[in-house]
């Protein structure tokens, strides 16, 4: 992912603007004005799917953004992406959740829709965290690491945000603007600049890892029996064999560091992980190189194989050499 324009379409898809920041430039001005136009567009889209991203994009009404979601969740029970957005936003106005009106089962949306994705079961495990009961903690953990599969669902946001985004598309001026702000010399192409930004929707999900890291860092719990940690690495394992996104499979590599099991195959996958995204970024910098890396994701549903075949089309090795250290673990 071009690094410069995914964060600064993070910071307008997320944020509110600081009161004390320097005035915006005119690009910046008309990237802000869409964005608050795309987010209008989503909120009173005809698709569940569609108004529940929504409500990830910075509005003026963050409670009303709430009764979207819970809305939003209630009329497609059964879609997972929107479950899960339910299940991770949290309680308080911007759920819809107060003391007045609470929302015991929100955390369990997700996992009662995809009960074999052990990503799922994260939500729920927040809760389970907070209680302090290590019995319970190492009883979740266990579950998660019997899951069938572990998707975060990246793709399916960045494919509903990049058809949003195609519905009212972006001019070529703005487009060229965002390209040539991430080191995309000579783009640009409309479609290259609409999947970086459905891209940067998509990657800023809310996926909760904190309280499973806390959990999983053997340091950090020297009185918890070995099993835990165990099971926190095979977790790790699968999600770095899974379809997730290429973040959670990096944040997923941690959990295997920190449990202290982590052996040679470990850290041989974590070298090629950071090898991977390090070219990928060099290749897509290129002209039309993010375009091609869209066309693949879109085709084959897998950062991972999006990846590879962008890789190959660049003429770069998909694994590092024997003398590339990468990042230090």
């Amino acid at each position: 992912m071009p690094m410069n324009a995914l964060a600064l379409l993070v910071l307008l898809a997320t944020q509110a603007p600081e009161t004390a920041a320097p005035a915006p430039n005119p690009d910046e001005i008309a990237a802000k004005a869409y964005s608050d136009e795309l987010a209008m567009h989503l909120r009173t889209s005809t698709s569940a799917r569609e108004r529940a991203l929504s409500t990830r994009m910075y509005v003026e009404d963050p409670k009303g953004g709430g009764k979207v979601l819970r809305e939003a969740a209630q009329s497609a029970s059964t879609d997972p992406l929107v479950q899960f957005l339910w299940a991770t936003i949290g309680s308080g106005d911007y759920s819809g959740c107060d003391e007045t009106s609470p929302c015991p089962e929100q955390a369990m949306a997700w996992a009662r829709v995809e009960p074999g994705n052990g990503l799922a079961w994260l939500p729920p495990f927040e809760q389970v965290y907070k209680s302090a009961d290590e019995r319970a903690i190492d009883e979740a953990i266990a579950q998660m690491a019997r899951a069938d599969s572990y998707d975060d669902h990246l793709v399916d946001a960045w494919l509903a945000m990049r058809k949003a985004i195609a519905s009212r598309p972006m001019s070529t001026r703005l487009a060229t603007s965002m390209l040539r702000s991430s080191g995309a010399a000579g783009n640009d192409s409309v479609a290259e600049a609409s999947g970086i930004m459905a891209m940067a929707y998509a990657a800023a999900l809310p996926l909760q890892m904190g309280s499973i890291t806390r959990a999983c860092r053997r340091e950090s719990n020297p009185d918890v029996a070995p099993a835990r940690f165990e099971n926190c690495a095979r977790i790790g394992r699968a999600i770095m064999q899974s379809s997730s996104s290429m973040l959670t499979k990096s944040i997923a590599s941690a959990w295997v560091r920190a449990s202290g099991v982590q052996n040679d195959s470990d850290r041989e996958a974590k070298r090629v992980l950071d090898w991977r995204q390090q070219a990928s970024v060099e290749a897509m910098n290129r002209p039309h190189g993010a375009e091609g890396y869209f066309d693949d994701l879109a085709a084959t549903g897998s950062e991972s194989r999006a990846q590879e075949l962008l890789l190959t089309r660049a003429g770069v090795a998909l694994d590092p050499p024997k003398d590339w250290k990468g990042r230090e673990h």
